[in-house]
């Protein structure tokens, strides 16, 4: 596996997908990359694996170290929303700070910018603030890379505002 660190900072969408893009025109046919692109507090991390195991082409995977405290994995759709749905019922309150977050996030907001002047306190159970941010991030551009002429990041917004 060939390990490379990016710093995508302050892009729009259309910036992150050619920056993304551009990057894996220098890949070496036959080899999996994994780019690291994110840093939580704890010291873990966002990392992009390519290509894809579905699709071999401009797809890639969102994985977090130790998602479940011990193995990486790529947290699903699905598990994000679930977590969100509970934290929605034990705060509601707070999930509309929550919720305000995700939209400057899908609106290309750096997720430690609106850490920093947001001040969303953290939820009993689940995964963090700054998980959830940063994952979205990833997660919102796989889906602009995937379907960049249909919905792209829509899509898993549509889901999210369901929530909301």
């Amino acid at each position: 596996m060939i390990v490379h660190d990016l710093e995508a900072r302050n892009l729009s969408k259309e910036e992150l997908r050619r920056f993304l893009l551009t990057t894996w025109i220098n890949e070496e046919c036959g080899k999996i990359y994994r780019y690291n692109v994110e840093k939580f507090n704890n010291g873990k991390s966002i990392f992009l694996k390519r290509p894809a195991r579905l699709n071999k082409g401009c797809d890639f995977e969102v994985w977090v170290e130790e998602w479940d405290g011990v193995k990486d994995r790529r947290p699903s759709h699905k598990e994000l929303i679930s977590d969100l749905e509970s934290k929605k019922a034990s705060n509601p309150k707070t999930y509309k700070l929550l919720n305000a977050g995700i939209n400057r996030v899908f609106n290309c907001e750096e997720p430690d910018l609106i850490l920093n002047t947001m001040s969303i306190p953290e939820f009993k159970t689940g995964k963090s603030i700054e998980m959830i941010l940063k994952i979205l991030k990833w997660l919102f551009a796989e889906q602009d890379v995937t379907y960049w002429n249909y919905t792209g990041r829509h899509m898993l917004k549509k889901a999210l505002d369901q929530i909301a």
